[in-house]
């Protein structure tokens, strides 16, 4: 029989990643972490206001407030908010990552690799379901995406590979959903179009390995029905030059490049920092 990890702990309570996130939180106070990011923060009362580290307000009265009885902050004049990851991210400009290595730089060197995929899956919220619509394989410090019958793209969590798939298979369109109303989007990696589908029911199409530059001519079969294109690339140089290349192939007149907010590496972490379908349906309004 194969042995539990030993990431159990008495009473058979298994720790994940989401679990360890919550208690790196836990362990840092926000007001400890603020005043190690140099926002000045005096640690008496139920809260305590600093200067908002927005670029774009100006805030002469500090505005910010830390809240320590719930970890938390809100700034008071333009609303931004959140936990002490958000206020690592913001202040630092780094992404959710970068924000969990800040704080423990062993964090992610810490979870069992035999749990790594499945980590992997809970940290970026793939529920149960999705993971068996798209036959989700947790192969420990792998994780296997089928394309077709024989097809997979693997997700690896050891070694210097992040990604492959299976030998001599060459890129294909990996469609997320059906299409009823000639209206898909279009994302950066397979995981990115699933948790799309999720997170909004719109179908959702990516290339199935390898970047924008991947894109064949031959694909431009598969469009000629679509009307229109949402291009939800990452939002970082490499993602916002893949996106016109994709809108150079598929043309301009069908495509329209969504722009996720600032601070918000991808749509995955769009979803992460907690926007709803709602909100990513006015991303679509005001899209290029």
């Amino acid at each position: 029989m194969e042995q539990e990890p030993d990431y159990f702990f008495p009473g058979n309570k298994k720790i994940t990643g989401r679990d360890k996130l919550i208690e790196l939180k836990e362990q840092n106070p926000i007001i400890d972490v603020a005043n190690r990011l140099g926002l000045n923060a005096p640690s008496t009362g139920a809260t305590t206001a600093v200067k908002c580290f927005k670029p774009n307000h100006k805030d002469d009265k500090p505005s910010l407030v830390l809240k320590p009885q719930v970890n938390k902050f809100e700034c008071m004049a333009c609303g931004i908010k959140g936990d002490v990851l958000d206020l690592i991210q913001g202040v630092k400009g780094i992404d959710f990552k970068g924000a969990v290595i800040y704080l423990n730089p062993n964090f992610y060197k810490s979870l069992l690799k035999k749990s790594a995929a499945k980590d992997y899956l809970e940290e970026r919220g793939i529920t149960k379901e999705t993971q068996e619509k798209f036959g989700l394989k947790n192969q420990g410090n792998t994780l296997a995406i089928p394309i077709s019958e024989g097809f997979n793209v693997y997700r690896h969590f050891d070694g210097n590979r992040k990604f492959s798939c299976t030998k001599g298979k060459s890129p294909v369109i990996y469609k997320a959903g059906y299409t009823f109303e000639n209206v898909i989007c279009f994302t950066e990696g397979i995981m990115d179009a699933i948790k799309l589908w999720q997170e909004t029911g719109r179908p959702c199409w990516s290339l199935s390995h390898g970047g924008a530059l991947t894109f064949k001519d031959s694909f431009l079969e598969e469009f000629k029905e679509i009307e229109t294109v949402y291009i939800v690339y990452d939002n970082d140089k490499e993602g916002q030059n893949g996106a016109l290349v994709v809108r150079e192939k598929l043309g301009k007149d069908i495509c329209k490049i969504v722009q996720l907010p600032g601070g918000v590496k991808d749509i995955t972490e769009y979803f992460q920092k907690g926007f709803s379908s709602n909100d990513f349906e006015t991303l679509l309004a005001n899209s290029v």
